[in-house]
């Protein structure tokens, strides 16, 4: 399952739309907190975050979820410059956004195989 993490309504609309069409299994969050919650009740092969949200930021739930949930793959999108990432880049990839949707999904199926393949 996948869970994505942003705090733009309409960014999360999109993802929505998405998402639906492909089949995928996914839960959206609008902010950390919310997406820590729903951490704690499901399992997630994969989360995908704003780098720039309110209340608590990318970088730190990026980083809670490394510590917490090692085995879970990370993606941070932004429309931002990744010079904030700091030392995140080790465990986490960065994608600029917006995406097409194929765009999108491709990456999805990428990170999604990679998981499975180095299990």
């Amino acid at each position: 399952m996948i869970l994505i993490v942003d705090d733009n309504l309409d960014w999360c609309y999109t993802v929505r739309l998405w998402m639906e069409c492909s089949g995928y299994k996914y839960k959206i969050a609008n902010d950390g907190y919310h997406a820590l919650e729903l951490m704690y009740k499901e399992t997630f092969d994969l989360v995908i975050l704003d780098l720039f949200m309110p209340e608590m930021s990318g970088t730190k739930l990026c980083e809670y979820i490394r510590n917490k949930y090692p085995g879970v793959k990370i993606i941070i999108m932004s429309g931002m410059d990744n010079k904030s990432l700091f030392g995140l880049k080790s465990y986490c990839k960065f994608y600029h956004k917006p995406l097409e949707g194929s765009e999108y999904l491709k990456i999805i199926k990428y990170e999604l195989e990679e998981n499975i393949s180095s299990r």
